[in-house]
């Protein structure tokens, strides 16, 4: 074999060595390993076909970020066509684990906006969530492309005719 294969072949083990010790030690002592990533690429794949953004795969989104790494939102309010602003999306986590941390959170939201409009390309661009993107102005993100503010101050912009920002995120649906 020659040195180039031997190399290669060298670098496949310690890839698969740290897998394999990553998903052990995930399951700990009481569940087989194999069943946890399979669990686990399972919900790749679910991430995959419900977020995906034209041709990326949806674990490459940052609703499928969210979603491999908290789960499943108990509510998901999805706001297509709202007067004045660009679409988007409320998540809200009744009881959240950080699977990072490991820390338990409840009633926490995330605010996703869809600025291409066209193509499903929902970023984040706010959560409750310690440690994820926190923007007191997200408001103003939404109707970007209506009012802004010189006041650095102001969280939330004039409402506007049709316009259920507050009440979308104060009870989402």
């Amino acid at each position: 074999m020659s040195g180039n294969k031997l190399k290669w072949l060298e670098k496949i083990q310690v890839l698969c060595s740290y897998l394999v010790g990553y998903w052990k030690q995930q399951s700990g002592d009481t569940i087989d390993p194999l069943k946890i990533w399979i669990s686990y690429y399972k919900e790749v794949l679910e991430a995959n076909a419900l977020l995906k953004m034209w041709k990326k795969k949806g674990y490459y989104t940052d609703r499928g970020r969210v979603y491999l790494q908290y789960g499943k939102p108990d509510q998901r309010s999805q706001i297509a066509s709202e007067p004045n602003t660009y679409p988007y999306e409320i998540w809200q986590y009744n009881r959240i684990y950080d699977k990072a941390t490991k820390r338990f959170f409840s009633n926490k939201k995330f605010i996703f906006a869809n600025f291409a409009i066209a193509d499903e390309c929902y970023k984040l661009i706010h959560s409750e969530v310690k440690g994820e993107i926190f923007d007191e102005r997200w408001r103003f993100k939404l109707v970007n492309r209506m009012q802004q503010s010189g006041n650095v101050d102001d969280t939330a912009p004039t409402k506007t005719y049709g316009s259920n920002i507050d009440d979308n995120f104060n009870n989402p649906r």
